[in-house]
């Protein structure tokens, strides 16, 4: 059969000949029985009658004439006079397959998945490399995935029915595109990291990468296709912006490359052409410039953008590099040379605004988080040990056997096995059932548990990147050796944001937590998995490793923990803490979080700004100071000084003990404070500068139970406003209406909720056309 599937002589084959191949083969996949006709004369029927439906199918090989006949919508065969309909269909099922093993159709993969066929598969595995399928299920089942078994063979047979390729032909190209028809039908757990995983176990697909990883990352794309995601629509211009970052892509790394482009193409000549769409020049008018520049500042949903200083100057450095290289090579850039859009009064002092205020954030959020990182640690640390000891009593136990874990019943479960006695999970896991009912996964739990607490204290106590977090390796602890003996660990940091490595010292706690990433490492797989690490801001793999935060699954395959990962454990990790901030928001730290954390300890335990900056990996000691969000106490410090000489130089007759007269003096002069509407507030040792005109005064503190006397004095106030009306004393109404006004204030300090407002008081009072002119307290 491998033979006749590699070189497709079946697709061409007169009826006479694949009739002849398809008998047999159908007599041996149909299932016998007493009750059933003879099997080879119900092959020989059912393969007749297959043959002369496709015969009816327009097409000049038997391929053409089953696209033809999928393409009518896979019409039903028309049953033969007294027999069942449903049976034919039933059991020519049984030729579909005998065709397709046999080589003579492929059906497509479309076909292959919205079909459910068990019995190909297992069939196709029989007659095609029986002994490469048999080696694929027991690596399968070697790592524990007893379920996966009969998805595999069903991926791997699919590939080689459509490709009409064996198994150690197929290649990583073969893997992704069925992986993007299964992401384009919405399905994601589709089995082919097994499939893969399985086929390098028992060393098929040679040559091709070691790691499903490998297979699925996606590589680099050239300066061409990032201009072409937001695309230029002139092609003169679409060349200049392609060369300009081919020239840029050999002084930065493909993430910095990526952000260039999104700033160039998308937020900055993506928004000219939308508003200028017949645009073919890089020199804009006074009018596109400034419109853009405008633009700029706010967000598609109508937000102020907090960035734009940065994409402004980009943009500006873009319009001076054309300058300068004009000068080296005019006839590359010369025609492209155009004033700058972004005059430098533009961007005078947003860029350090903006910086100030990022760094104000950061250091408000770093003394926000601060005070929580106890508890937060407390929390991880007591998860990580209730997790372990769980799991430790569940593995003491036999499967469906109970057992007591803080003076509540648990139940470790057993693998239940599904309708075809495959277990429900892979044998690696430890299934518990607890006091509630809920089954809990142990062996997850305590692997989340773990490597929380661990990423935790490696970034606490060592201040990383989480790049360099995750770049760490068993060969990154180093022993240095002193003079007098001691040997010091230390931990050597890849390069990684400013390409340069480091050498830090590691303290007693961190050098714990390493010890048992290592021990951890080292009981479970006898020594560090070697695995490859993509880089994401190279989208590159790393040559093979022992990175120290690796994870392992559930069917042996292991894998670097991403940095999304380990940002997802700390936000559980908060939440269960219960950690939020004074308004009762969840505070959601971040592994950047716990680098300024580090740092700002240092520099508050006195360790010089210098140093911190050597162990941070910072090139300026500006950006160390970014990141210390400590309060200064240097400066609290030089004022109590301050005070402290001012009260030395000061009269000392200022500090003595008062008599017992002055005692008597002061206690005499506020009883003498009570006036008619209340008590007079004024500061001690102060005379009544008003002339006693209390309802005015800002010092007068009115009682509650005088409320019935300015009630009294309101309706006099009145009476005396229409006597200076009718006699036209102007100057006296223009004084009883600003005393009306200050008695509508007291009583409305005294009875908020019950006593009408300024306003309605005023309105009480007959209209006059006398301005209303402010009169001072003096007056």
């Amino acid at each position: 059969m491998a033979e006749a599937l590699a070189d497709g002589t079946l697709v061409t084959a007169s009826r006479e000949v694949l009739s002849a191949v398809l008998e047999p083969l159908a007599a041996a996949l149909l299932p016998a029985g007493p009750k059933l006709a003879a099997t080879d004369v119900r092959a020989s029927r059912l393969v007749r009658r297959l043959l002369d439906w496709l015969k009816e199918q327009p097409g000049d090989d038997w391929q053409q004439r089953w696209e033809s006949w999928i393409g009518q919508g896979e019409q039903d065969w028309r049953p033969s006079p007294g027999s069942s309909g449903q049976g034919v269909k039933w059991e020519t099922s049984y030729a579909i397959d005998a065709l397709i093993i046999a080589g003579a159709v492929s059906p497509s993969y479309e076909w292959m998945i919205s079909k459910t066929r068990m019995r190909l598969w297992k069939d196709w595995a029989t007659h095609h490399e029986p002994e490469n399928y048999a080696q694929i299920v027991d690596a399968v089942e070697r790592r524990g995935g007893f379920r996966a078994t009969t998805r595999v063979v069903t991926l791997l047979a699919m590939m080689s029915i459509w490709l009409r390729k064996t198994v150690p032909d197929l290649t990583a190209q073969d893997f992704r595109d069925l992986r993007e028809i299964y992401h384009a039908r919405g399905i994601r757990h589709h089995g082919l990291p097994k499939a893969w995983t399985a086929c390098k176990d028992v060393g098929l697909l040679p040559g091709e990468p070691a790691s499903y990883a490998e297979v699925t990352h996606v590589d680099k794309i050239t300066p061409a296709q990032l201009v072409d995601r937001h695309g230029v629509r002139d092609p003169r211009l679409r060349r200049v912006f392609i060369a300009y970052l081919t020239e840029m892509s050999v002084s930065c790394d493909y993430s910095t490359l990526n952000q260039l482009e999104a700033i160039l193409v998308k937020n900055f000549w993506g928004n000219i052409q939308q508003h200028y769409p017949d645009i073919d020049t890089l020199h804009l008018t006074a009018e596109q410039a400034t419109g853009w520049r405008t633009r700029i500042k706010t967000l598609d949903n109508g937000k102020p953008r907090k960035d734009w200083a940065q994409i402004m100057d980009r943009v500006r450095t873009f319009y001076n590099d054309l300058a300068a290289w004009a000068m080296e090579d005019p006839g590359m850039w010369a025609e492209w040379v155009a004033p700058n859009p972004i005059p430098r009064s533009a961007l005078k002092g947003a860029r350090s605004t903006n910086t100030r205020r990022q760094q104000n954030d950061f250091k408000q959020r770093t003394r926000t988080l601060a005070p929580w990182i106890p508890q937060l640690v407390a929390s991880v640390t007591a998860d990580k040990v209730r997790m372990a000891e769980l799991l430790a009593a569940a593995e003491a136990v036999d499967p469906g056997t109970t057992f007591r874990f803080e003076d509540q019943q648990w139940l470790r479960r057993d693998h239940l096995l599904s309708a075809r006695g495959t277990p429900s999970y892979t044998l690696t896991t430890t299934l518990v059932v607890d006091p509630a009912g809920d089954v809990l996964n142990l062996s997850h739990l305590e692997h989340k548990a773990y490597w929380t607490w661990a990423a935790l204290e490696v970034l606490r106590h060592a201040g990383l990147r989480i790049e360099e977090v995750l770049e760490l390796t068993h060969l990154s602890v180093r022993p240095l050796r002193k003079q007098e003996g001691q040997i010091v660990p230390l931990l050597q940091v890849a390069p990684s944001k400013t390409d340069e490595e480091r050498i830090l010292p590691m303290s007693p706690a961190l050098a714990k937590v390493i010890s048992d990433i290592i021990t951890r490492h080292q009981t479970r797989h006898g020594q560090i998995p070697l695995l490859r690490r993509l880089d994401r801001s190279e989208r590159e793999f790393s040559h093979p490793l022992p990175f120290l935060f690796q994870h392992h699954f559930g069917t042996g395959s292991g894998s670097v923990f991403s940095d999304t990962t380990i940002r997802k454990y700390l936000a559980a990790a908060a939440a269960r803490a219960g950690l939020r901030d004074s308004d009762g928001t969840l505070l959601r730290p971040t592994p950047h979080d716990f680098r300024r954390l580090y740092l700002t300890e240092l520099v508050a335990n006195k360790l010089p700004i210098h140093i911190a900056a050597q162990l941070a990996g910072h090139r300026s000691l500006n950006t160390t100071q970014g990141y210390v969000a400590i309060y200064p106490q240097d400066v609290f410090d030089h004022y109590d000084e301050f005070l402290e000489r001012r009260r030395a130089v000061r009269p000392s007759d200022e500090y003595r003990e008062p008599t017992a007269e002055e005692i008597q003096v002061f206690a005499d002069h506020f009883g003498r404070r009570q006036v008619e509407l209340g008590d007079c507030v004024r500061p001690y040792g102060s005379g009544c500068k008003h002339e006693h005109a209390c309802i005015r005064c800002d010092f007068l503190a009115v009682h509650p139970d005088a409320r019935q006397r300015l009630d009294t004095i309101e309706v006099d106030l009145q009476q005396r406003i229409e006597t200076a009306k009718e006699q036209n004393w102007l100057a006296d109404v223009e004084q009883l209406r600003v005393t009306m006004r200050r008695l509508g204030e007291k009583r409305t300090q005294i009875a908020p909720a019950e006593t009408p407002g300024l306003d309605e008081s005023m309105s009480a009072l007959p209209a006059w056309d006398v301005p209303d002119v402010a009169v001072s307290m003096e007056s």
